[in-house]
């Protein structure tokens, strides 16, 4: 998995970068290594970084997005991408997930974490 997740303790947000497709076995991965991260922590702000991610998701990637999330307490979650065909991609996703309107898109890490910190900007 080419996929980078951390948890920034400065700002106190998981962050996952996708670099590349993102595929079924990824999102399998992701959800363990998210969790091993989370152990010891309380639901936390999200970062996803799509800046290296193509405009397009799996329908199976999709579902299984969508079903990790039924039953879960919305995160506030800032998603990073200057590409429109990705941004209306992730639209989809999160409006398909519940998460519509908890969820901010961000040219800039500068303005997600602002978005993130005071609510302020989108």
């Amino acid at each position: 998995m080419d996929h980078k997740i951390w948890y920034d303790e400065e700002m106190g947000v998981m962050v996952i970068k996708v670099v590349g497709n993102y595929t079924v076995d990824d999102v399998k991965e992701s959800m363990n290594v998210m969790d091993r991260i989370m152990e010891k922590r309380e639901r936390c702000p999200l970062i996803v970084d799509l800046r290296e991610a193509p405009p397009t998701l799996d329908k199976k990637v999709r579902k299984m997005l969508k079903e990790s999330q039924e039953g879960t307490e919305p995160v506030k979650t800032a998603m990073l991408t200057s590409n429109p065909a990705v941004r209306m991609m992730g639209k989809v996703v999160t409006s398909a997930m519940g998460r519509g309107k908890t969820t901010g898109f961000f040219k800039t890490m500068e303005e997600a974490k602002a978005w993130l910190n005071n609510g302020g900007g989108k």
